[in-house]
Order: structure tokens, then C-alpha cells, then sequence
């Protein structure tokens, strides 16, 4: 479990000790850089955008069809 996501389900989990919020965070890996930070989550919302394309279209379609919408290659037609 990476740290952001570990702090979302601590979040979900907060106690109230003594007058106090309190956050168990769960184990989880160290801290990404700034630059792996961004590389996980665009690779994540990736997957998740190609989740969403129909389902008829073929594999290969879909990741030059979703690469061509976020303009990372050049769209023919």
C-alpha cells in the first residue's frame, strides 16, 4: 500500500481519544518522489481509463485510442 492511499483508509478509521482525533496509519511503503508520485497515479488513471472504453473495442485500439486523447502520439486521420 503506497503512503497516500494508507492515509485515505486511516482517514476512514479515525478514533477520538481523550478529546483528541487520532489516525492509525497502516504499513504501507516509504514516500515516492514527487517524479514516482506522478508516474504511479498517471499509470493508474490510465488503467482506469481504458477500464472504461467499451468493451468491443480491441486491446491494442483502446491504449493508442486513450494515448491519442491525452495527445502522447500523434492521431492519423
Amino acid at each position: 500500500m503506497k503512503f497516500g492511499e494508507a492515509i485515505m483508509k486511516a482517514r476512514e478509521e479515525i478514533k477520538l481519544n481523550q478529546e483528541v482525533y487520532t489516525l492509525d496509519i497502516p504499513p504501507h511503503e516509504e514516500r515516492m518522489s514527487y517524479k514516482e508520485l506522478c508516474e504511479y497515479y498517471n499509470n493508474k488513471l490510465f488503467r482506469y481509463w481504458l477500464s472504461t472504453l467499451s468493451e468491443d473495442i480491441p486491446a491494442f485500439a483502446k491504449v493508442q485510442t486513450l494515448n491519442c486523447l491525452l495527445g502522447r502520439i500523434k492521431c492519423q486521420g
